[in-house]
């Protein structure tokens, strides 16, 4: 049962990845948005690695998908400096240097699962924070996009789970008892099921995130009264929002 599930929901994966890699760069070229094209990037390439990853079981080929899962880190860091601090002063080269030890490990030790970094997440809901404190009181800012940046740091708590394996997965490495537990083999289904199940919706977050279908936008900011002195700023375009709103 559980591998049935586990494969029905990669595959899941892999369209809704792919679904969102495509919107976010069609919302990025209509909304002059260059600092979504990294997080289409991300979405490409882990999509295009869970396909690898899917397909192992019968081609015995599992190498891109260990690869693209570290590469993927290094978009990561480009599209939370691009978005969150664009060209002020930020950890920039410390998270690009974290990733890359992540790739290099992935294309050197990983053997079945890429190790998964909790440090752009942790980076991400820190960034995402900061901007939300921002507008947080600021009553002419809209609900949707405070509502934004709640999500940014919703799903960025929900991806953890995935570098936590990773973390007990090293852990196993020295202390035996936590590798029994972790390699029996009721515990990896219950924890492939758990990690699918906590990125799929980590995904839905995201979507809502940053392509927002318009009918949900309208929701969110259905009690929104906007102050009349603001009414001149409430045609920004999403380019302008974005810039001003900076960790």
């Amino acid at each position: 049962m559980f591998p049935v599930v586990t494969m029905t929901i990669t595959w899941i994966l892999v369209v809704a990845r792919l679904i969102i890699a495509v919107q976010l760069t069609r919302v990025a070229r209509r909304q002059k948005l260059p600092n979504l094209l990294w997080l289409a990037a991300f979405f490409y390439l882990t999509g295009i690695g869970d396909i690898f990853a899917t397909l192992a079981p019968v081609t015995n080929f599992n190498q891109p998908f260990l690869v693209l899962g570290g590469v993927s880190e290094l978009a990561m860091v480009m599209f939370i400096q691009k978005t969150f601090y664009q060209d002020r002063k930020s950890p920039f080269p410390i998270f690009m240097g974290l990733a890359l030890i992540v790739l290099a490990a992935d294309i050197l030790y990983a053997e079945f699962l890429p190790y998964h970094s909790p440090f752009n997440w942790l980076w991400l809901i820190w960034a995402g924070y900061q901007a939300y404190r921002r507008i947080a009181d600021d009553q002419a800012v809209d609900d949707w996009i405070k509502a934004r940046y709640k999500l940014v740091i919703a799903y960025s708590g929900l991806s953890l789970v995935a570098p936590l394996w990773t973390i007990l997965f090293l852990i196993a490495m020295v202390v035996p008892a936590v590798a029994a537990f972790i390699y029996a083999p009721t515990n990896i289904l219950i924890a492939q099921v758990g990690i699918l199940a906590f990125v799929t919706a980590g995904i839905v977050l995201q979507y809502l995130a940053w392509i927002m279908p318009e009918k949900y936008r309208e929701w969110l900011n259905r009690n929104y009264q906007p102050p009349a002195k603001e009414a001149a700023e409430a045609d920004l375009t999403e380019e302008e929002i974005m810039r001003q709103l900076t960790a």
